[in-house]
This record gives C-alpha cells, structure tokens and sequence, in this order.
C-alpha cells in the first residue's frame, strides 16, 4: 500500500511545489526572528533568561544605581582595599578621634637654652565648633661631639602663644624631653604626648583659627651644638 501511495503523491511533487513549499518555510522562519525582536513590553522574566546570559559586558555602564543593590550584598570582601578614603566614612563628623590637621618641617636648627621655633611647613590650622582637640608631635635631636654629658633637649608644641620665645604653661599642649646622661646616645626621635592639664583645647562655640609653634631648648654639661630637625604635629578630635 506505502508503495502505491508514494507512487499517486511523486508525480504531484512538481518544481512549483517545491519553490512554493521553501517560500513558505523561509516567509514562517523570517516572521519569528522579526517576532524575537519585537518582544512586548514586560515580556522577558528571570525564567527567561539563560543561566549566566547576562554578564559584565552586557551591563551599561552606571546602569546599577544603589537601589538595585540589595541590603547587605556589598561586603568587606567586595571592597578593595585602600579604596575608601575619610571622605567615605564622614569622618569629620563622628563621635570618635580623627585626625583634623597634620604637618611636617625639614631642616636642622640650632637649640641652645632659650626657646628656639623648629620650623613647620604649615602651623595655623581651624578647629572646629563643639570639637575636643588633642595635640601630639616628634622631632629628631642631635648632639655635637662638643656637647658634653649630662645632655638633654626639652620640646614643646605651644598653641596660640603671645612670645613663643617664652612660653607659659597656658601656651603648652605637647611636650617632650631626652636627657643623655652618658654621653652615649648622639641623636634621638623625641615624641611629644599630652602636657598637664593643658593639653586638650575644649570644644568652641564657633569655629576658631589656632596657630602653633613647636620649639626646643637644650643644655650641655659643657660645649654645645644641639640640633633639632624633621618635626610633626598631629592634632585630632572628637566630637
């Protein structure tokens, strides 16, 4: 019987046939692609889509704004480290210690027993109203072959002094001190902490301008030729 069938259908598969049957297919074929891209509005869910189809590339640059971030997704393992500075964390106006000002000098001066300034590359700075600010420094001191134990350097950090060239103890917030006492010790990293009761400058009503001057005095045995060089100062505050 298939060998009748196929006999009665060959002699009606004509060239027009054909052509006709293949221009169909191609017209059917031709509309889905055109219907792909011409996807209602909303059509294409999560189910839609290939696993890992959407990748880095396909993705607009500053397309992903915070609220397509879910709560909780960005951890400290997704930050790179070094990436986010103070101004990432209002670091100004938080409830701990930060550091609101910072400087440095180079250079050596000659420190004798009045009180000489070792010069800073900045020494005026602002705090800021309702801020506690606290003072701290460093300096390198040196004595000469001429300088003679017992030897020793004294620093202060004075803020707002009247004649730095004789402090009071209101004008001090920082000191320091080395004494060498055998002679053994030629130079010396000296750091300044907390002086008294003086060393906090306590939270203004309004935003004030300070001015400080870091300065040193030494004394010999006999002889002199103390240095002092490479100073810091750091001040921080809490609000």
């Amino acid at each position: 019987m298939i060998t009748r069938l196929a006999s009665a259908i060959r002699p009606r598969l004509t060239y027009a046939t054909v052509v006709a049957s293949l221009t169909a297919f191609v017209v059917l074929a031709g509309g889905a692609a055109i219907a792909a891209k011409q996807l209602a509005k909303n059509s294409v869910g999560a189910k839609q889509l290939k696993k890992s189809a959407v990748t880095t590339a396909k993705i607009k640059k500053n397309a992903v704004t915070t609220a397509k971030i879910r709560n909780g997704a960005v951890t400290s393992a997704k930050v790179k480290d070094g990436s986010l500075g103070a101004a990432a964390f209002q670091v100004a106006g938080s409830a701990y210690s930060h550091i609101v000002f910072s400087t440095a000098g180079a250079g050596a001066v000659a420190v004798g027993e009045s009180a000489t300034a070792v010069p800073l590359a900045s020494s005026t700075y602002t705090q800021r109203a309702g801020e506690n600010d606290f003072f701290y420094g460093a300096a390198d001191v040196a004595f000469g072959p001429t300088c003679e134990a017992e030897r020793e350097v004294t620093l202060y950090l004075l803020v707002d002094a009247p004649n730095p060239a004789a402090p009071t103890i209101a004008d001090i917030v920082a000191g320091g001190s080395f004494r060498d006492q055998k002679g053994d010790v030629p130079s010396k990293r000296v750091s300044l902490g907390p002086f008294e009761a003086n060393s906090v400058r306590f939270e203004p009503d309004v935003d004030t301008p300070h001015t400080l001057t870091l300065v040193a005095l030494g004394d010999c045995k006999s002889g002199s030729g103390i240095t002092a060089s490479n100073p810091t100062v750091v001040v921080t505050g809490v609000r």
